[in-house]
């Protein structure tokens, strides 16, 4: 069995209503998708969440689970991470 975690982290700017979502599976630096920070469907189309709550609940109907979440702030940026696991039994 080979466990795998990703962060989920949104961003929210104070002088902005809307909050950045992207999702961080520790990849590579040289890998294709490092940076990048968002999915992709099965099209190849980028899947954008709206809200955190929105990619937690479209991560958990993938098998993903969440073990853990934390917030944090600095100066006009507050900081809200996910942390979530799936288990692929092979």
């Amino acid at each position: 069995m080979k466990v795998y975690h990703c962060i989920i982290k949104g961003i929210e700017r104070l002088d902005t209503p809307r909050i950045t979502v992207n999702i961080d599976f520790g990849q590579e630096p040289n890998s294709k998708s490092y940076g990048e920070g968002f999915l992709r469907g099965n099209n190849g189309t980028i899947i954008e969440f709206q809200t955190t709550v929105d990619a937690i609940n479209y991560l958990t109907s993938c098998d993903w689970e969440l073990i853990d979440s934390y917030a944090f702030s600095n100066s006009n940026v507050k900081h809200y991470h996910y942390v979530m696991k799936i288990k692929h039994y092979s």
